[in-house]
């Protein structure tokens, strides 16, 4: 039988507010197991200045070491895939806007990233359009959120993985095909400025999808966080058949 393709898939590196140790881990692991399908699954940049609220600060911050971060993880990363999340999404937005410098400035970093992707599929931040199919795994930036996000997502997309909500969670529906949904955690960092007085967020971890793609297009997905401070991966793959 044709051997299966190993993929991975990261979500939420938010630019240069990125969790350095998270993000090294993640490249030590890409290195290892060698993904043909390499998945970015949104928000890798900021992009705090462009939010609808953003304060008087953010909106003189200097903006290059999120550009620029986002892009060198791309570089390195390469992958086959990108989902735009609601933070990139920013950077559409501001695209046709009425501020003809912002249209400009915008318009040259979306360049730029269209150039470091290349030939990698790029999906919109979009419900229907936003959607990557992996097999029979749905793969979505993310379009729900709380504590609920990983039942609304099966219930929503079936058997799928989703970022967004920066928290490691799964839910599975009673169902006769297989309907579980999953968040995965994040590469950026747990605790910013904005959520420090949110308990909510304590729930939030790092951490990424991976698995394979049988030759009958089954999805097999496995999710990596740390415990403890450390990350476990397997030191090899054993292919066991009940027969």
């Amino acid at each position: 039988m044709p051997k299966p393709q190993r993929w991975c898939a990261c979500f939420d590196l938010h630019g240069d507010c990125q969790d350095e140790s998270a993000v090294r881990v993640f490249h030590r692991f890409v290195k290892y197991w060698k993904p043909a399908i390499k998945i970015m699954g949104g928000d890798l940049m900021d992009l705090r200045w462009l939010r609808g609220r953003a304060s008087e600060g953010e909106k003189r911050e200097r903006v290059e070491a999120d550009v620029n971060a986002g892009l060198e993880f791309l570089k390195k990363y390469k992958p086959t895939s990108m989902l735009m999340g609601n933070h990139d999404h920013r950077l559409i937005k501001a695209m046709v806007c009425d501020d003809g410098p912002l249209v400009d400035f915008c318009t040259r970093i979306h360049d730029d990233l269209m150039e470091v992707l290349g030939d990698a599929v790029v999906y919109p931040y979009d419900k229907r359009k936003g959607v990557m199919r992996l097999g029979n795994l749905n793969i979505v930036h993310g379009y729900h959120t709380g504590v609920y996000a990983a039942r609304n997502l099966a219930m929503t997309y079936g058997s799928s993985i989703m970022g967004h909500v920066h928290a490691n969670d799964m839910f599975s529906l009673p169902s006769i095909e297989p309907r579980i949904g999953r968040t995965v955690g994040s590469l950026c960092k747990l605790d910013m400025g904005y959520n420090e007085a949110q308990p909510g967020t304590l729930r939030q971890g790092h951490g990424f999808a991976y698995g394979l793609l049988l030759a009958n297009n089954t999805t097999v997905t496995w999710t990596a966080q740390p415990v403890d401070g450390v990350w476990y991966f397997p030191s090899e793959m054993r292919e066991v058949r009940a027969s």
